[in-house]
């Protein structure tokens, strides 16, 4: 597996998170969270937790986990490097950038239609001061 050059940044990661929210569930959603956010490392570009862990960190099974890690191979967003099994063997897992960066750039290159443009010719709403104030100030 080939180690990623170029650092992710926080910035980057809640983004690629941003964009797969909807397409996973929810504790498949968690596992992603824990994967990159809590055991990425940014300066290598790997994760490498056990299922067990990752199950642990995320509050899923191991079943679940491993579920999550396959769906997210499945969407290129993670490289993974099996080990050969044995005591304190851990996986390798890489975030694939180039996908990352894709998944990220459709999320946000499309316009946001929740938020409704400001109407025109709307002023702001002038503040009032109360009338304990108003009666202060008219001492």
């Amino acid at each position: 597996m080939a180690t990623a050059t170029k650092q992710m940044q926080l910035v980057d990661k809640v983004k690629l998170l941003t964009a797969l929210g909807p397409r996973m569930t929810g504790d498949q959603f968690k596992v992603a969270h824990a994967l990159i956010l809590y055991f990425h490392n940014s300066k290598t570009g790997l994760c490498c937790p056990s299922l067990r862990n990752l199950g642990e960190i995320s509050d899923v099974s191991v079943g679940t986990a491993s579920a999550a890690v396959h769906t997210l191979r499945a969407l290129g967003v993670v490289d993974f490097d099996p080990s050969n099994g044995g005591r304190n063997l851990r996986n390798y897992y890489a975030i694939n950038l180039q996908v990352a960066e894709r998944l990220i750039e459709e999320k946000f290159s499309q316009p946001n239609t929740n938020v409704q443009p400001a109407e025109r010719g709307v002023q702001p709403a002038e503040h009032k001061r109360s009338a304990s104030r108003n009666a202060y100030n008219n001492v």
